[in-house]
């Protein structure tokens, strides 16, 4: 809540990327906006991450990397909101997401 100015919904909205817009996921590992360190809240562990003010259909979120993934193609959004249901949008949908790269 202290990087990100709100509270996060508990969950994510996972982007599936095409094959020329997963290579930009490199672009943004290398240039973190900013970190969140690992930490534990009621009763779960959470690892680090790092984060980047977004936009997707008009709503303010974060795209996050978790600094450990299995993930090579995926985007994740944190939002103050349900994203799926802010939207809405459907598995498949296309979304068009504009990440911050500048630091506050």
């Amino acid at each position: 809540k202290a990087k990100l100015g709100w509270e996060p919904f508990p969950g994510t909205l996972n982007l599936d990327l095409g094959d020329g817009e997963a290579a930009k996921l490199e672009l943004l590992r290398r240039n973190p906006v900013h970190t969140i360190e690992a930490f534990a809240a009621e009763g779960r562990t959470f690892g680090g991450v790092s984060c980047f003010p977004a936009i997707v259909a008009g709503h303010s979120c974060a795209a996050i990397l978790p600094h450990r993934t299995h993930y090579t193609t995926t985007l994740e959004l944190i939002a103050p909101v349900r994203l799926r249901d802010a939207i809405p949008c459907q598995d498949g949908q296309r979304l068009d997401v504009a990440v911050d790269l500048r630091r506050a």
